[in-house]
């Protein structure tokens, strides 16, 4: 049992509390991490898989209602499940949705937008990192994260809206073009009747620009009120950069007066501000094996869990810190898996303009080396516009159940540098990992990102220096052609799983490394470890069309081929598999019968070594007044197996209810089941099983 570190967490509680309005959250049982940042020109919302998850294809003509990703699991002996979420704030997204595939190999995330929406999906080299940047953002053609040091600029043109938001944007357009006529007055007019409405989609950039135009109208003092009032309710928000710059350069400007009459300057003002969630939410599972009318209950847990992020600024310096924890009560006979789950739990701390940052504690990071969920330091320094520092080191984590490896520690660092146009960005790294004092990875690496005029490039090298081995080489590349076709492929060479000393255990029942080598030398365990490690090469392309306003066409093509393990120490070596093909299509349609319902109609194919199998499936959702939404779903599998001869037929229905009965209280439910059918040459199979989750989430 993995049980919460009570001084930390009370430190993280108390002293923390100025919440950044990135909203970050683990769902599917800690299956993946969700955050999202938003603004009135669109946002970019980010999803850590855990395993990490690739994607090999995705339904994005450059805009629509419905993005579609196709995802691929590289360790398909650690299924992922499926899992829903929905935002707090629906100004964008609707909906975030990842259906798990029946074999484990992967499956489809769906992300519904309240519009018609811009979008440009941009994957981690390193994988298990995905970023979908939506709106306005999507057009963006840097490949780094803007400069926090940007220049103050006049707001962009605000494109028509419809429905309750019309009104708003026609009073944003037209304080626009009072600020490019330099009427200051009446921008600051128009920009506080903005902001005397209820929270919108503008109210962020209301408020940035409320301050610009206070300040160039030579209200300063008002001017500094606005941007620390915009810091305190959006301190990680699209404009963040460009407001602490700002209100950097008013108090500079004031303080050296005051500085050479000798007057102290004026003592900084405490903001503080916590915003978090908690859910709960039970689960049961009952399957019938073989249709011998003996019921058996998988599954019978409920999920408790707790997303808390807090923030304290002043301003010279800016802490947070995140606590992200459930409890898992399992009332199946024995409950041998309740217990804690810690999935973040960390301090963070940085000065004003963000150059210097610290954050130490439990995290996730995939680049510079670092392959998952660790507790540790990480620290950054910026030091300039194109130049950055950074270091880290800590334990692995097994799980969020079990805690960190205290017999592995390691130590990294990069340096991460852009062009001036931040089209081109690169890290180089170098990483060392100790298992029992001995080395169990090290490692060289070089991340590459181009980003720019509807095309994207994604590379990653990882060669194993101790081993002298390449653990990845990834490249990934997206072209967005003439009639909003996209164009996306990948190719992805890794050895399977990661290579590290630590893959000799691989087989070798429950024993340590260090109790390994006392009978092994390294040498021998080297070997057994490159024994025991695979090499996984895949190819992918596909393409994406719409078809209508209403309609959109993607297709995709993988090949995937595995090496065979060798048979050594005891352990069976395992056989190569491929090429095995998988061939996928989807017909996404928006607006169909109601308007803002969604439909996705798909076709997999797969041909491997163990079977052919061809997937059907509908997905949709549809929005019942205000505050409730439908979301049915069926799938047929069709499978042929080649080890048995076996023809297996699967269906699977379910439908899913989400009910806000207000703006940050919601209720979901969902009902299911599953039905086999298995041919075998002397024998037939019938298994079924249902099952119902039923929850709640309120937000704070």
């Amino acid at each position: 049992m993995n049980r919460l570190p009570l001084p930390l967490l009370f430190v993280t509680l108390l002293a923390l509390t100025s919440l950044s309005p990135v909203r970050a959250e683990s769902v599917g049982g800690d299956s993946a991490d969700i955050e999202l940042a938003t603004g009135a020109r669109g946002g970019r919302l980010v999803i850590r898989f855990t395993p990490p998850l690739n994607p090999v294809g995705h339904s994005s003509g450059g805009e629509g209602r419905t993005l579609s990703i196709l995802l691929h699991n590289p360790r398909p002996e650690e299924p992922v499940g499926s899992w829903s979420w929905a935002p707090d704030e629906r100004h964008w997204i609707e909906q975030v949705q990842f259906t798990a595939s029946v074999n484990g190999s992967g499956g489809n995330l769906v992300i519904r937008f309240r519009r018609t929406t811009p979008t440009r999906v941009l994957p981690d080299p390193a994988g298990g990192r995905l970023s979908i940047l939506f709106g306005s953002r999507a057009k963006e053609t840097a490949a780094v994260a803007p400069s926090t040091r940007e220049e103050a600029r006049l707001p962009s043109p605000v494109p028509p809206a419809e429905g309750e938001f019309r009104r708003v944007a026609e009073l944003m357009e037209e304080a626009r073009q009072a600020m490019v006529r330099k009427e200051w007055s009446r921008a600051i007019q128009l920009y506080t009747k903005v902001l005397r409405m209820p929270e919108n989609p503008y109210t962020r950039d209301a408020l940035e620009y409320l301050g610009l135009a206070r300040e160039r109208n030579g209200q300063l003092a008002h001017a500094k009120a606005e941007y620390r009032h915009y810091l305190e309710r959006y301190p990680e928000g699209e404009g963040a950069g460009r407001v602490r710059q700002r209100l950097a350069a008013i108090l500079t400007a004031r303080k050296r007066p005051k500085a050479a009459r000798g007057e102290p300057p004026s003592p900084s003002r405490l903001r503080w501000n916590s915003r978090g969630s908690f859910s709960q939410y039970y689960r049961r599972d009952q399957n019938n094996f073989n249709s011998d009318n003996n019921e058996v209950v998988t599954q019978s847990a409920l999920y408790s869990d707790l997303d808390l992020h807090s923030r304290l600024r002043t301003d010279d310096y800016d802490l947070g810190g995140r606590v992200t924890a459930g409890y898992t009560n399992d009332f199946l006979d024995g409950g041998d898996n309740s217990g804690a789950r810690v999935s973040y739990l960390y301090l963070e701390g940085s000065d004003a303009d963000h150059r210097l940052k610290l954050r130490a504690g439990r995290q996730n990071s995939s680049s510079g080396g670092v392959m998952g969920r660790f507790d540790g330091l990480w620290g950054g320094w910026r030091i300039n516009q194109r130049t950055r520092l950074t270091a880290v080191t800590g334990l692995p984590v097994r799980s969020t159940e079990e805690g960190s490896d205290s017999e592995r520690l390691f130590l990294g660092t990069s340096v991460e540098l852009s062009t001036s146009d931040k089209a081109w960005g690169t890290t180089g790294y170098l990483f060392h990992q100790q298992v029992a004092g001995v080395t169990d990875r090290q490692a060289v690496g070089l991340e590459l990102r181009y980003l720019r005029d509807g095309r994207s490039l994604f590379g990653l090298l990882d060669y194993d220096t101790s081993f002298n081995r390449l653990n990845i080489f990834m490249l990934f590349g997206n072209w967005s052609l003439p009639g909003r076709t996209s164009f996306h492929w990948r190719y992805d060479r890794r050895t399977s799983p990661m290579l590290t000393l630590g893959n000799a255990l691989i087989g070798q029942g429950d024993v340590t490394m260090d109790t390994f080598l006392r009978s092994h030398s390294e040498e021998e365990t080297r070997q057994l470890a490159l024994d025991r490690t695979s090499v996984t090469t895949s190819g992918s392309a596909g393409l994406s069309r719409p078809l209508t306003d209403r309609f959109t066409l993607s297709g995709d093509l993988t090949v995937t081929r595995t090496t065979a393990t060798v048979t050594s120490g005891g352990v069976e070596g395992i056989p190569a598999t491929g090429p095995d093909l998988f061939l996928s299509l989807q017909l996404i349609g928006s607006d169909l019968l109601v308007d803002g319902d969604s439909t996705l109609l798909g076709m997999r194919y797969s041909d491997t070594d163990s079977a052919d199998t061809l997937s059907l499936s509908v997905n949709s959702r549809f929005p019942l007044g205000r505050g409730l939404r439908i979301n049915p779903r069926l799938r047929l599998d069709l499978r042929d197996n080649r080890v048995d001869d076996g023809a297996q037929i699967t269906l699977s229905p379910s439908v899913r209810l989400d009910y806000r009965f207000a703006r940050r209280q919601q209720v979901e439910a969902e009902v299911g089941g599953e039905w086999s059918n298995l041919q075998l040459s002397d024998a037939v199979q019938d298994n079924h099983m249902y099952w119902f989750h039923l929850g709640y989430r309120l937000s704070f």
